[in-house]
Order: structure tokens, then sequence, then C-alpha cells
């Protein structure tokens, strides 16, 4: 029995896998690096990746616990605003999020 046929074909699609794997990676950290310089774009100078975050403030708008599920669930409504200052122009300028966290809740019964 010629085991060759057998591990050959393995071996090159495990190679072709591994290829995809770090293609796949590589997209993805370029993508990220390109949307971190346009969420950091100054509106004044318009430079990308000129903010530099100076103060966080967190707000809490709602804590309840959800219980339509299986299991109950305690969900966490934030909001994040973020202040950032251009290196180049000294502008600075404010962007706000919304922050969901869900966290499960061990019953007590």
């Amino acid at each position: 029995m010629d085991y060759l046929a057998i591990v050959y074909p393995i071996l090159v699609a495990c190679f072709l896998f591994g290829i995809i794997l770090v293609i796949s990676f590589v997209i993805a950290v370029v993508w990220l690096q390109y949307v971190d310089r346009r969420l950091r774009e100054c509106p004044k100078c318009r430079r990308k990746a000129a903010g530099i975050i100076v103060d966080t403030k967190t707000v809490r708008l709602k804590r309840h616990i959800d219980r339509k599920g299986l299991k109950p669930v305690r969900i966490t409504e934030e909001q994040v605003t973020d202040q950032y200052e251009c290196e180049f122009c000294g502008h600075t300028w404010t962007r706000s999020l919304k922050r969901i966290q869900r966290e499960r809740v061990e019953s007590v019964l």
C-alpha cells in the first residue's frame, strides 16, 4: 500500500488551509488599522489617526434582568463618551457610543 498517495493530498489540503488562515489574518489586521485611522481622524485638519483619547466618561443608562430565555441575563447599558485631541492642530472633539453588557445570573433556588 502506498502511504504517500494518502498523506500527500492531506498535506496539500493542510497547506492550503494554512495559507487561507494567514491571508485572513492579514486582511483582518489591515482592515482594523484602516477603521482605527478613520475613527481617529481630526474633523478640523482631516489628518488620519491624529486623535488621542484624553478623557473618557461612562454613564450607566439602564440595568435590568432579562428573563426571556432559559437562564436569566443581567443587561447593563452604558453611554461611553471619549474626548479626543488632535496631535497636530490641537482641536478637541467627542465621540459617543452605547455599550451593552450581558452577564449570566446564577439562580438561587
